[in-house]
């Protein structure tokens, strides 16, 4: 529609942060054209339909069309800069309007925030030294102890191998969830001493969400649509009754479809990782594996 220029730039860690102008000309130009397109049916007191001068109109609706059209326009624009500068948000940039939304300016301003994803370089992948315990074949719980030991060692290994700067948003978000959850469980308020902890715990989990995404993208890791399908048609199997709802539940919210994915090209990605290391098998007695787990 038009031109825009960056007026201002700052880089704040993975922060951007721009300052963008536009010629407000074809805005304008804009506004009076939606203007006389409005006065052709609008119905305004003591006119007849479509008779109402066009100054009234401005007066009445011109703020209203000229902020929409801004709107539209400054998403646009934040969309082509962010792809010609190849930036990949972490979550919806914010758009700020910063012009007086007056018909007569003869420009339009606004802020670009955006925090980006972190460019991961990946390290070795083959040389993690793990131990795999070995638990009776009868006894389940003690299967998914030694299998969630072994994840554990690994994702503290890819951890201490991998460094770089995480999306605050995310992490504050993720801390949000883990507080919530806390408080809703234990029914008390998170002190100080544990919000430490429980951020401790939210940027772990996303720094492991964003080396695992990138080590499946690097290495073509994928879960095939069918056996997404499938943990959804298992869902609708333990209530027929709901079964058009979980199914239209999840095609209408593609984050819901994801979040069900995940866990599987988690495993995925864990069982491509735990293929390149070392993996020692040792004996341990339940007791054994249950003070490890306790002290990790």
């Amino acid at each position: 529609m038009t031109d825009a220029r960056i007026l201002e730039e700052s880089v704040d860690g993975l922060s951007h942060t721009f300052v963008i102008g536009i010629d407000a000309h074809p805005v304008n130009a804009a506004v009076n054209e939606r203007l006389r397109d409005l006065g052709r049916t609008a119905r305004v007191p003591g006119f007849r339909p479509g008779r109402a001068p066009l100054a009234m109109l401005r007066n009445l609706h011109a703020e209203r069309i000229r902020a929409t059209i801004v709107d539209h326009l400054a998403i646009d624009v934040a969309r082509r800069l962010i792809a010609e500068r190849a930036l990949e948000p972490s979550r919806r940039p914010t758009i700020r309007i910063d012009e007086d939304g007056s018909v007569e300016s003869d420009s339009v301003t606004f802020t670009l925030l955006l925090e980006v994803m972190p460019r991961v370089e990946l390290g070795e992948l083959r040389n993690f030294s793990l131990r795999r315990f070995r638990v009776p074949e009868d006894n389940p719980e003690l299967a998914g102890l030694a299998r969630e030991h072994l994840r554990r060692q690994l994702f503290d290994a890819l951890i201490d191998t991998h460094d770089f700067p995480i999306p605050r948003d995310m992490a504050e978000g993720e801390y949000g969830r883990i507080s919530r959850g806390f408080e809703a469980n234990v029914g008390e308020k998170v002190d100080a001493e544990l919000e430490a902890e429980l951020r401790r715990i939210a940027e772990r989990r996303i720094r492991l969400a964003i080396l695992l995404t990138e080590i499946g993208r690097a290495h073509r890791i994928s879960v095939p649509r069918s056996e997404v399908e499938a943990l959804v048609e298992a869902q609708t199997e333990r209530d027929p009754e709901h079964q058009s709802e979980i199914i239209d539940y999840y095609l209408d919210n593609p984050t819901a479809l994801a979040e069900l994915q995940s866990p599987l090209f988690e495993e995925r990605v864990v069982e491509f990782l735990l293929a390149q290391s070392e993996v020692t098998v040792v004996e341990l007695s339940a007791e054994e594996l249950r003070r490890e787990m306790g002290a990790m």
